[in-house]
């Protein structure tokens, strides 16, 4: 079973030079927790999955603490979710900077990476 949550949208202290951390940078963040599925009774137990409320505030508190890459930002919320959901079997983070301050118009820039347990 995945539990998904998709285009948080946050303004964040992350990026190299100084005026990005000063001026904060739009950026989108998703995620997916797989757990393990083989359960035989419907799950009506918040105890028994990902309690994505509690994924969401751990998400924004990391993205308030300040990043100089996006590649740091996407290990810090995959260290986090798997520290505090053992039962996660696979979490894959998507984080994309908006309009990123570039010489050229690029709409977004993003890291994505997965974690396995056990691997």
């Amino acid at each position: 079973m995945i539990i998904a949550l998709e285009g948080m949208i946050f303004h964040a202290r992350i990026g190299y030079y100084d005026e990005e951390q000063l001026l904060r940078n739009k950026i989108e963040v998703s995620v997916e927790v797989t757990i393990d599925s083989n359960v035989k009774e419907p799950m009506d137990d918040i105890d028994t999955t990902i309690n994505y409320e509690n994924v969401y505030e751990l998400i924004k508190n990391i993205v308030s603490e300040p990043s100089k890459l996006i590649e740091s930002l996407v290990k810090k919320i995959i260290l986090q979710i798997a520290s505090g959901y053992p039962s996660a079997k696979s979490i894959k983070v998507r984080v994309a900077k908006i309009n990123p301050p570039l010489s050229g118009q690029v709409e977004r820039v993003w890291v994505k990476e997965e974690w396995v347990q056990g691997v």
